[in-house]
Formats: structure tokens, sequence, C-alpha cells
């Protein structure tokens, strides 16, 4: 099994940064199918390593975007 490791940014809108939101996306993506691990690589990006079989870079993108926008309704910050 070959693995992939891609850096993802997180953003917050109007140059915001949470770094507890930052951690909650982490800790939910590395829940998704064909994540391998999922760590902090600065303030505002993530290093995620994935499995490609499972998961392609197109699939790890959607599902960072989908946690952040639902952890920015949760929380109250727009994540971009």
């Amino acid at each position: 099994m070959a693995v992939l490791t891609v850096e993802i940014p997180v953003a917050l809108t109007a140059g915001e940064e949470c770094d507890a939101c930052a951690d909650r996306i982490a800790v939910a993506l590395a829940e998704h199918r064909g994540v391998e691990g999922v760590r902090a690589v600065g303030p505002s990006t993530l290093a995620v390593s994935f499995d490609p079989e499972q998961c392609n870079l197109e699939c790890v993108n959607d599902a960072a975007v989908t946690i952040g926008v639902d952890l920015g309704r949760r929380f109250g910050h727009d994540v971009r």
C-alpha cells in the first residue's frame, strides 16, 4: 500500500486563526476513509497522509472543506 502525504491549508475568513477549529478539522479528517494520519505543519496547514487506493486527493480536499463548513456553522467561523 502506497501512502501519499499532502499539505492542506486551513484558513478562516477575514484572516482569523482558530487553533481549536484546526485541531477539530484534523481529528475529524483522521476518521475519513483512507486517511492514515493528520498532523499540523504550521498555524494554518495540515499534512494529511492517505491511501490513494481508498481516497484520492480530491476526496481528501472535499472532506476537509465539508468538515470545515460544518465546524464553521457550529462554532461561528467561515472556513474557506
